[in-house]
């Protein structure tokens, strides 16, 4: 698959695609995502793409990009914050961490409210070693549009059948926020 897609993006010679436990990081170097996208969105057995905001591993950095990605959605009227903290030596435990996000968003946000069984938005936070990844929206099976504004340090996120995802992100700089 991390062939298959470095080919058929060949004609971005500054994207570079990269796995790690499960997933595929593209990233952008500055790069548009959205021909990127449609691109891997032909790639046989892609599950789904998600732009993603990488950001570091720094509580502040967290709530600012989990923040930006509720408010880059359009018109939600509520959400629920959904973590994964594969990095298990991050302090903060994920269910603790939903917490922690989910009141951040509501007192920072007007006219939403939580909604764990039915959201318009789910704001996903997948803590890692490297770097924290946050999505608030996907392209189930690579078909429908995901709707996200530029921004650096996107990353886009490929879903395929065997491997869980795969994130693209812009780290032109490698500041990793």
């Amino acid at each position: 698959m991390q062939q298959n897609i470095r080919r058929k993006l060949k004609q971005f010679p500054r994207v570079s695609v990269q796995r790690s436990q499960g997933r595929m990081f593209i990233v952008l170097h500055g790069e548009d995502p959205y021909p990127i996208m449609d691109i891997c969105k032909t790639v046989f057995g892609i599950h789904s793409l998600s732009l993603a905001i990488k950001t570091e591993n720094d509580l502040a950095a967290i709530k600012e990009a989990a923040l930006y990605a509720l408010q880059s959605a359009a018109a939600p009227r509520s959400f629920k914050v959904s973590v994964k903290r594969i990095h298990k030596g991050f302090p903060i435990h994920s269910q603790e961490m939903n917490q922690i996000l989910g009141g951040h968003l509501l007192s920072n946000s007007s006219n939403v409210k939580v909604d764990v069984h039915r959201p318009d938005v789910t704001v996903k936070v997948e803590i890692r070693a490297e770097a924290t990844y946050i999505t608030s929206s996907a392209m189930e099976g690579g078909w429908r549009p995901a709707s996200w504004h530029r921004r650096k340090n996107l990353a886009y996120a490929v879903r395929w059948n065997r491997q869980p995802c795969c994130r693209i992100f812009d780290d032109e700089k490698g500041s990793g926020h």
